[in-house]
């Protein structure tokens, strides 16, 4: 009795359909929120970066390799900002995330891209993204083209749930449209104010806010504080040429002596989360914008 019981146990495990998510490895935090809410329960997503590291710095390890070995999707920023993620694919050597086949997606396909800044005075020193600037995300807009791609591709590679891709598409879409309305609404007061960035990374959010680009503190894109001239800009931030300084944390620790110095001035030093972060104000999407649209708001406010 106790073997015809264990036998129909195992016969029924073995004949029913057993359920198996697609798997998404995507470079990003970013990326991966979006792909979790467009795919939800008919994915599984691994990201192989965390928010805090810097994207042209990622080491390959083999327990990436392992992953996109075993995926069904790949998402990528593209533009040459995770460029690391060719060699991953490469040596995984899997057939399907390839470049030209279903699983492999490069999320700048369909953006409309803010050049790159170059110094004219050394046009090949410092990161070089010749497609363009390759922090789009940053633009709410884009992230739901962003959400657009891996829908579709995802109704590509699974379309017996394409209602549902569409489904949960469609309520993303509707959810950054509705908070991108507070969002401006809450940022429209202070627009005019001169923001500058530390690293042209911010050019996309700043744009998608109407609000004044007053260029970079980076001479050579990348390069931290390696040729700023200090008392240059010191004169520009007493003239009342900037009222903000927005950065990302790491770059305040890279260039410790500059910030020193920019610390002294009355400029407001702001800095802001530029992608996502486990467990960190800025730990989905669409709490990353929320986040960096109402620490730049008090920043300017108290810059007035």
């Amino acid at each position: 009795m106790r073997f015809s019981k264990l036998f129909l146990v195992c016969f029924l495990a073995w004949a029913a359909p057993a359920f198996s998510a697609i798997r998404i490895v995507t470079s990003t935090g970013d990326l991966a929120d979006i792909a979790k809410s467009i795919g939800q329960n008919h994915v599984a997503v691994t990201r192989l970066t965390d928010g805090r590291q810097d994207l042209h710095q990622v080491e390959a390890r083999p327990s990436m390799v392992s992953k996109v070995r075993q995926c069904e999707l790949v998402v990528v920023i593209g533009m040459e900002l995770d460029g690391w993620m060719d060699s991953i694919i490469r040596t995984a050597a899997n057939p399907r995330v390839i470049h030209g086949k279903s699983g492999y997606l490069d999320a700048s396909v369909d953006i409309k891209k803010i050049p790159s800044r170059v110094n004219p005075n050394a046009p090949g020193v410092g990161d070089i993204h010749r497609m363009g600037n390759p922090h789009y995300w940053l633009d709410p807009m884009n992230g739901i083209v962003i959400a657009d791609e891996i829908r579709d591709r995802l109704v590509q590679i699974d379309p017996k749930n394409t209602a549902d891709y569409n489904r949960n598409y469609e309520a993303f879409s509707q959810s950054i449209r509705s908070a991108m309305v507070g969002w401006r609404a809450s940022i429209a007061e202070v627009k005019d104010l001169p923001v500058l960035s530390f690293h042209s990374s911010w050019d996309y959010f700043l744009h998608a806010f109407e609000l004044r680009n007053a260029g970079t503190v980076e001479v050579y894109p990348g390069m931290g504080s390696l040729g700023v001239d200090l008392a240059a800009l010191k004169s520009k931030i007493n003239r009342g040429d900037y009222s903000v300084l927005i950065y990302e944390p790491a770059q305040a620790q890279i260039n410790a002596q500059l910030f020193k110095h920019l610390e002294a001035t009355r400029l407001k030093l702001t800095p802001l989360i530029p992608s996502v972060i486990d467990g960190s104000p800025a730990n989905t999407y669409k709490n990353l914008i929320g986040h960096n649209v109402s620490a730049l708001r008090s920043a300017l406010d108290s810059a007035r």
